[in-house]
């Protein structure tokens, strides 16, 4: 084959693969959250969008508790830190959560991975 070939063949076949990522990365995303089922989903990532009632923080973590804006739910969140991580964290602000579901000390809450404050307060 010669170079010209070959060249239109790589850029074809990136075309196609860009494509199916795009489409791949529509028609994902995270399951919906109820804080009623958590039990059941332990394990699993999800987001969480809810408005923050309570916050204590310590040099290593944060312990959050996050009424979800769907359901109402109270959900309890732990926010590992690296030492860098400066978290302001208003009561009442409206933030989302993304993490996994873990049970410890017989109580299930989300691992947060991150964590966006969403502009306003309720």
């Amino acid at each position: 084959m010669n170079e010209q070939t070959m060249l239109k063949l790589s850029l074809g076949a990136s075309l196609i693969g860009l494509f199916g990522l795009f489409i791949v990365s529509q028609n994902t995303s995270l399951p919906d959250f109820d804080g009623n089922q958590i039990s059941q989903m332990d394990g699993r990532t999800v987001m969480l969008t809810g408005e923050l009632l309570k916050s204590t923080e310590s040099e290593k973590m944060a312990k959050l508790t996050v009424r979800e804006q769907k359901y109402g739910h109270e959900v309890p969140v732990l926010v590992f830190k690296d030492g860098k991580t400066n978290l302001s964290l208003n009561i009442g602000s409206i933030v989302v959560i993304v993490g996994d579901i873990r049970k410890s000390q017989g109580k299930y809450s989300i691992i947060a991975e991150k964590v966006k404050i969403l502009d306003g307060q309720v």
